[in-house]
């Protein structure tokens, strides 16, 4: 039963995963998103601002992967950032932060972030999504250019490394 105690609408703000239930009446867009996971590595969600990206993003997608809609989604592993003013320093801190114990793709993420280019040795079974919301502060807080080009290439690299088994 609906709790009257909480109001499902965010007005301005976003939905998050946890607001799936409340994110209603964008089945279709969701599923046309969700339909493009299988077949990219790179995923980008574009439109004017205020139009509902990091809600899709988060309520939608990343939702729909934790419901296990992608056979296996469920158990992939999701790391949601945003870039800042430092988007290599947020990329270690949530990357580094949230993949547990050690494994072949903590070795991966460190691997890229320290811009170490050897990962072609490496290779998981573990899906991992990196999701970055609000891109555009990488140029609109991030004023180092050579940050803003080490994340842009870390990104480029994870999503396009044919043995890198995360998607963006």
């Amino acid at each position: 039963a609906p709790d009257p105690t909480h109001c499902p609408w965010r007005g301005l703000a976003a939905y998050d995963v946890d607001d799936a239930r409340w994110y209603a009446g964008r089945e279709r867009l969701v599923a046309e998103v969700v339909s493009r996971m299988p077949g990219t590595r790179l995923l980008a969600l574009v439109g004017a601002s205020g139009s509902g990206k990091s809600s899709l993003m988060r309520a939608g997608l990343l939702a729909a992967l934790r419901r296990d809609l992608l056979p296996g989604s469920a158990a992939w592993r999701v790391v949601a950032l945003r870039p800042g003013a430092h988007p290599m320093r947020e990329l270690t801190r949530r990357a580094l932060s949230r993949v547990d114990g050690g494994g072949e793709v903590d070795t991966l993420l460190r691997a890229l972030v320290d811009g170490d280019p050897d990962t072609h040795d490496l290779d998981t079974g573990q899906r991992v999504v990196l999701a970055v919301d609000q891109l555009e502060e990488v140029w609109t807080l991030g004023h180092d250019e050579a940050e803003r080009r080490q994340f842009l290439d870390a990104l480029g690299d994870l999503a396009t490394d044919p043995r890198s088994p995360v998607s963006v």
